[in-house]
């Protein structure tokens, strides 16, 4: 997502003085054990992906990653062949395996002002230890740009995935799933419609792998509908055809960037790029692609 200056729907603002980029990327299970790969080489690759498939975005919001530290490792690496300097935060979060929602910001562009974690009795029983399967806690980070606030809520639902040991349960658990889905977004949402009311002018984006389709319950949840101030999902804006993962060899839109309208009003594109899609399995091993 890029914004920037859109005279036909400006907003009472100043206006930016450059474009931002705002991305959400799954790093797929990015963990310093063999069993999930060799490190340097998934490092190597998220390197190029963000270097040079994602052009280096302004603010990353992050799925998939063990711990502060080796998303840290990551924005070094980043850091290293680009003009940027990338810093991380990704807090410990409730789920089962360790992995953490967290955000990947290029401090020549942006500065956080602050990071936190959604806490409190509804965020437990939607995300942590009350849940039905603990989970990430969603992730704030407010950031300043061009001197005016922009808060970013980075998330990763629950997804439908079934182990084959509980394959006999696979329906009853998959409509569990999709009620803490749901539960999730009911929190989400709470949280803007909170952040709106102080200012419904704010510059807001929900965004990560919300594991749902644009038409699935969760996600019109938290886009919101009258009178809640609405926010808009980029991602059904774009052409068909375009997806953002394979699920059982079918595309799908499960990643999502939903924009405040005041937000809305500055995207002048968005782009979702496609570099490691139907490439040969072979390729997973070789650290000079991002492919």
């Amino acid at each position: 997502m890029k914004t920037g200056n859109v005279a036909a729907e400006a907003v009472q603002k100043r206006p930016f003085s450059s474009p931002l980029t705002i991305a959400t990327f799954n790093l797929y299970n990015l963990f310093a054990v063999p069993e999930y790969g060799d490190l340097g080489t998934k490092l190597a690759k998220l390197t190029l992906a963000i270097q040079v498939e994602m052009l280096l975005p302004d603010i990353l919001l992050v799925q998939e990653v063990a711990s502060e530290a080796l998303l840290g490792q990551l924005a070094t690496a980043v850091n290293a062949g680009s003009a940027c300097v990338y810093q991380a935060v990704a807090p410990p979060s409730s789920d089962r395996r360790g992995i953490r929602v967290g955000l990947l910001w290029n401090t020549a562009r942006v500065q956080l002002q602050e990071a936190w974690q959604l806490q409190g009795a509804d965020v437990s029983a939607a995300f942590g230890a009350d849940s039905f399967n603990p989970g990430r806690e969603p992730l704030a980070g407010l950031f300043t740009w061009d001197e005016q606030p922009l808060l970013i809520l980075a998330n990763h639902f629950k997804s439908d995935y079934v182990p084959p040991a509980q394959e006999e349960e696979r329906d009853h658990l998959r409509r569990k799933f999709e009620a803490q889905r749901l539960a999730q977004a009911r929190v989400v949402r709470n949280f803007v419609d909170d952040w709106l009311a102080r200012d419904p002018q704010a510059l807001l984006l929900v965004g990560g792998d919300l594991n749902a389709e644009p038409t699935d319950l969760a996600v019109r949840f938290v886009a919101g509908h009258p009178p809640q101030i609405p926010l808009v999902n980029l991602l059904p804006t774009l052409r068909p055809g375009v997806h953002t993962f394979m699920r059982d060899g079918q595309p799908a839109i499960l990643d999502h960037l939903l924009a405040s309208p005041a937000l809305r009003a500055r995207c002048v594109d968005v782009v979702v790029p496609h570099f490691n899609t139907g490439q040969a399995d072979g390729l997973t091993a070789v650290s000079t692609t991002a492919r």
